[in-house]
């Protein structure tokens, strides 16, 4: 849905492999961006990311992506991520916040320095925490759960009968409902 959404407005993935990724502008610019490294979703953090290093500027960021409740401590202090996550999940929407941080070439460096092989898994999430301060919020998504067609119906039921609702999804897992 996200891809599908992008190309409505323009920007087109061309291609996109293990290494790198190609992305079309609306202007046609071809932009080009090396994968340096990845962070798989886990149902621990919640997140994903990546750092990717433009080919034309040399720019280096790190993009996450993840569960509100995962990614709210981690952004930059705004006044409408909380309330816009609950709207979206009031409508049934399962939502997904989006953030940057630019490093420098040193930053980067010294990320790498500190990944060995010995105890990489460890050294890995020591590091990403590290970046994970004071990201800038790109985008707050909101995505219809397709899997899932009477959540609307059931929510207004639920609220209707003076239930409270509480709805927090987890990328690829399962849906946790609490009612107050």
């Amino acid at each position: 849905a996200l891809v599908q959404w992008t190309e409505s407005v323009g920007l087109t993935l061309v291609t996109r492999d293990l290494a790198s990724l190609k992305l079309r502008t609306p202007s046609g610019q071809i932009l080009t961006f090396h994968i340096l490294q990845i962070f798989p979703f886990t149902s621990e953090s919640k997140r994903m990311g990546v750092i990717v290093r433009e080919e034309a500027t040399g720019e280096i960021t790190f993009y996450m992506k993840g569960a509100d409740v995962a990614m709210a401590t981690i952004v930059q202090y705004n006044d409408w991520l909380e309330e816009e996550c609950g709207n979206m999940a009031r409508e049934g929407l399962r939502t997904l916040v989006v953030a940057k941080k630019c490093l420098s070439e040193e930053q980067y460096q010294d990320f790498e320095a500190k990944l060995s092989i010995h105890d990489r898994t460890l050294k890995v999430a020591a590091v990403v925490e590290s970046l994970e301060r004071e990201l800038e919020l790109l985008c707050l998504t909101g995505v219809e759960d397709q899997l899932q067609a009477d959540v609307r119906p059931t929510l207004e039921l639920l609220r209707n009968a003076g239930i409270k609702v509480c709805l927090r999804y987890y990328e690829h897992e399962f849906v946790e409902l609490a009612c107050l």
